[in-house]
């Protein structure tokens, strides 16, 4: 009984940091943030023009506020459930005589074994400007790798390791930097324009 209630609990936490994160990845803030201020908008036209405000838009704009303060909340929350899932992990550890910090750092070696390698990433940047005449943005030159091989990432490539970009958009960078100092990519390719020596 005691398993199945824990098992409960943990997919309730899951399910809550998977919500979390697609509403960080999503452009939901953006829209709504949107909708509030042609809402808002719209009630100062009805006060200038001397109309009651009707009860549809003053409840929308009431519910897109409150959206707003929920998407707030989240990084507070989520950061306390992070040092109190932390505190779990050390208790645990400690009853089991296991390092957390060591089954920590093997996971994730275990997780950077499954990631596209660096030279497919290589041949397919090379490949990609050559495509586009020996140079690109950056941004252009990412979203063709990801176009190019999103069939072959793996979960370890498409994690979100630090929150923003995923773990093969890091690598792509790391790559891109070695490619560099080897004198395949020109220096100015650190900036914005990522170009082929010649």
């Amino acid at each position: 009984m005691k398993s199945e209630a824990l098992k409960q609990n943990l997919n309730a936490i899951r399910d809550y940091i998977s919500g979390i994160k697609e509403l960080k990845e999503s452009n939901e803030v953006q829209l709504i943030r949107s909708q509030l201020r042609v809402i808002e908008k719209s009630i100062r036209q009805f006060e200038r023009d001397g109309i009651q405000v009707p009860g549809g838009v003053m409840s929308d704009k009431l519910s897109l506020e409150s959206k707003i303060e929920e998407i707030k909340k989240g990084p507070h929350e989520i950061s306390l459930l992070y040092e109190e899932l932390l505190d779990i992990i050390v208790q645990t550890g400690r009853i089991l005589r296991r390092r957390p910090d060591r089954d920590l750092r093997d996971r994730l070696r275990e997780s950077r074994k499954q990631e596209l390698s660096k030279d497919i990433l290589r041949k397919n940047i090379i490949a990609i400007l050559k495509e586009m005449g020996g140079s690109g943005h950056e941004c252009d030159v990412l979203k063709a790798i990801g176009d190019k091989l999103k069939e072959q990432f793996t979960a370890a490539d498409i994690d979100t390791p630090l929150g923003r970009r995923a773990r093969w958009e890091i690598n792509t960078f790391q790559e891109r930097n070695r490619m560099i100092k080897e004198g395949i990519l020109t220096p100015e390719s650190r900036r914005k324009k990522w170009k082929l020596m010649k």
